[in-house]
C-alpha cells in the first residue's frame, strides 16, 4: 500500500511537472496574450512541493538562507520548477535517497542548491540535461532543466550539475544562480 502511495505522488507530481511545463512553453510562446486563469507557482509555494515530495517517499528539508527578495515572475516560476525537476529525477533515477533544498539569497542574487544523495549521475552524461537540442526522450531526459536553464540565462544566471559534496561516492547537485532584477 505504501508503494501505491508513493507511485500515486510520483504521477501526482509528473503530471503537475508537465502542466507547468506547458504553462511556461505557453508563456513563451505567447508573451502578448491576456493573463493566465491560474497563478503561475513561485518559491512562495516550496512548502507545498516539499510536502509532495515527502509523500512520493524522498524525505526532503528545505533551508532558506539571506532575506528572501521578490523575485520577477518568470525567475520565480523557474526556480520553483528547478527544484521540481530536480526532485522529480531523484524520485525517479537516484534511487533511495534523501534531497535538500537550499535557497541562498545574498545581495541581488538568489542561489538554489538541490541536493541529494543517491546514485548520482557520470560527468559524462550531465551536460546533455542541460542541452535542449541534444536532449530527448529516447536518451532517458526531458526537457526540463534545459528550458528553466535558458530562463535563469535571461536572468544572468544558469545551472551547473556538480557532484554531491556530502556524498563520497554518488550523489548531485543542481546549482542554480540568478541576478534579480527588482
Amino acid at each position: 500500500e505504501a508503494a501505491a502511495e508513493s507511485l500515486q505522488a510520483i504521477k501526482t507530481a509528473s503530471k503537475e511537472g508537465l502542466r507547468e511545463l506547458r504553462a511556461i512553453l505557453n508563456v513563451l510562446r505567447q508573451a502578448d496574450d491576456a493573463d493566465p486563469t491560474q497563478p503561475a507557482p513561485g518559491t512562495a509555494q516550496l512548502e507545498d512541493l516539499i510536502a509532495g515530495a515527502r509523500r512520493a517517499g524522498l524525505e526532503t528539508t528545505l533551508t532558506v538562507t539571506g532575506d528572501p527578495v521578490p523575485l520577477p515572475a518568470a525567475a520565480d516560476l523557474a526556480a520553483y520548477r528547478i527544484i521540481q525537476e530536480s526532485l522529480t529525477n531523484t524520485i525517479r533515477h537516484a534511487g533511495p535517497a534523501t534531497a535538500a533544498v537550499a535557497l541562498g539569497y545574498a545581495g541581488d542574487e538568489l542561489r538554489i542548491d538541490v541536493t541529494d544523495n543517491g546514485i548520482g549521475l557520470p560527468k559524462e552524461n550531465r551536460q546533455r540535461l542541460l542541452e535542449p537540442y541534444v536532449t530527448t526522450r529516447e536518451k532517458g531526459t526531458g526537457l526540463g532543466l534545459a528550458i528553466v536553464g535558458k530562463i535563469m540565462e535571461e536572468h544572468g544566471g544558469g545551472i551547473e550539475l556538480l557532484d554531491s559534496p556530502a556524498v563520497a561516492a554518488g550523489g548531485l547537485t543542481v546549482c542554480a544562480v540568478a541576478v534579480l532584477l527588482t
